[in-house]
């Protein structure tokens, strides 16, 4: 079967001239620059065409009392800092689009007073938190505190990831430190950073996306499978992805070990703003994933394609390209496979694997095939990371910063392939797979 080359857009590539620019439009259309000027504060950026429907306009909209719980606690985050919409997507339904990094300061006016009630109204279970804490650890906490004195929402996301537990959490084999202390190293004014990169950007937005995995987006970059791969990470072994994350930051050799022994190179001309809308954190992960992705090809983050060998120009990734990454990332103790849906008996038979594992807490990065009724390039494609079952819908994590369900038989007409995780570790598979061969 002809695999479709994933990167968010059709992708029928034309070769370009040596440093001719690619021509690639916005992940998300609706998206466009702007610079909005509220309370003396400027941010340029990527917004929105228009403003986010507040879910809360007065006191008296609020919650009445303190969250009793953290599920509560996040519940009532997520009510604004991914706000509910009603829309179609290319392939299902757009549940809730996540406010990127940027636009907690967007909506300032908006959102400020229910954030920072949540804020005040999450110290009930704070408190207790940070007493189970060890002393060496509060003092981390408090470091990481001291960053977010001017971004509300990171000060929200920092409590969702204390009182949750993922702040001192460790995966399984993960023995390289915890969330905590590797956003506490990267605090210390005594790491030196590489010059271009602001430190309190730096922790702050890879705070909010650990916190929040649907506000990772690859923006104008045709990053997709890699944008999947991040928002992984940031579900299933954050304290990892801080780690990758930091020492591509770093001033000193800008090289993150991985756990097969492999490496990631930080790409030229990240450490600076590319114009990709990408917040810092996505922006240094996603371009070095893309390198590591292809074994041959040398990625450019300007052009946003892979110069192959031969002098031509590639774009997107594909399923086996994912599964490479995570094997990298997640090292020779984790159960990784991809399966294309020729291998299946039929795509109903796949689609019922792919709920199970996610049913299972197992989540799968899945590559789609742009649907003809709309319009798009047959060969083109998406990828996007799939989550869970609720209703007898599939749910997703879409790349362009949105949470998406879709049907079953939806999921059956557009899905290509899927890499499969045990998110436990162990080398075997969480759910039972097919030995067909591929091409049967």
């Amino acid at each position: 079967m002809t695999l479709p080359r994933l990167g968010g857009t059709p992708i029928s590539v034309t070769p370009l001239a040596p440093g001719m620019n690619a021509p690639i439009g916005p992940m998300r259309p609706e998206a466009s620059p702007v610079t909005i000027r509220q309370d003396g504060l400027q941010v340029t950026g990527i917004g929105t065409a228009k403003p986010s429907t507040a879910l809360f306009t007065a006191d008296a909209d609020l919650p009445g009392k303190p969250p009793a719980t953290a599920a509560e606690a996040r519940s009532r985050a997520e009510r604004i800092v991914v706000p509910v919409v009603v829309e179609q997507s290319n392939y299902g339904q757009t549940e809730r689009e996540a406010l990127k990094p940027d636009e907690y300061h967007f909506y300032w006016r908006v959102n400020l007073v229910p954030i920072e009630k949540m804020v005040k109204e999450n110290a009930v279970l704070v408190q207790p938190a940070l007493k189970a804490l060890s002393d060496p650890q509060r003092k981390q906490f408090q470091a990481l505190w001291n960053q977010t004195v001017d971004d509300i929402g990171a000060r929200l996301s920092l409590q969702l990831l204390l009182i949750e537990g993922t702040l001192t959490a460790q995966a399984p084999g993960e023995g390289n430190g915890t969330l905590l202390s590797h956003l506490e190293h990267l605090a210390s004014p005594k790491v030196p950073l590489m010059k271009g990169l602001e430190r309190a950007a730096l922790i702050c937005d890879m705070m909010q996306e650990i916190a929040f995995p649907s506000s990772i987006s690859q923006r104008s970059k045709g990053t997709c499978t890699m944008t999947a791969v991040q928002m992984f990470m940031a579900k299933q072994r954050p304290a990892e992805l801080a780690r990758i994350i930091g020492q591509l930051a770093a001033a000193s050799e800008p090289v993150a070990p991985l756990a097969n022994g492999d490496v990631l190179r930080r790409e030229p001309g990240t450490e600076t703003d590319d114009e990709s809308g990408r917040t810092v954190p996505s922006r240094l992960f996603q371009a070095a994933a893309m390198e590591y992705m292809d074994e041959v090809g040398d990625y450019d983050n300007a052009l946003d394609r892979q110069r192959q060998p031969d002098g031509s120009l590639t774009a997107g990734g594909s399923g086996t390209k994912m599964a490479r990454t995570l094997k990298g990332l997640l090292g020779p103790g984790y159960y990784v496979e991809r399966l294309s849906s020729d291998q299946f008996e039929s795509p109903k038979a796949m689609v019922a694997v792919i709920a199970e594992s996610v049913s299972n807490g197992h989540p799968v990065a899945i590559s789609l095939q742009h649907l003809p009724a709309l319009g798009e390039e047959i060969g083109s494609g998406h990828a996007v990371l799939m989550t869970g079952v609720t209703n007898n819908r599939l749910d997703y994590l879409n790349p362009w910063g949105k949470v998406e369900s879709m049907s079953f038989d939806q999921l059956a007409e557009t899905v290509v392939e899927a890499v499969f995780v045990n998110s436990n570790g162990p080398q075997a598979p969480v759910v039972a797979l097919p030995t067909i061969p591929a091409g049967r």
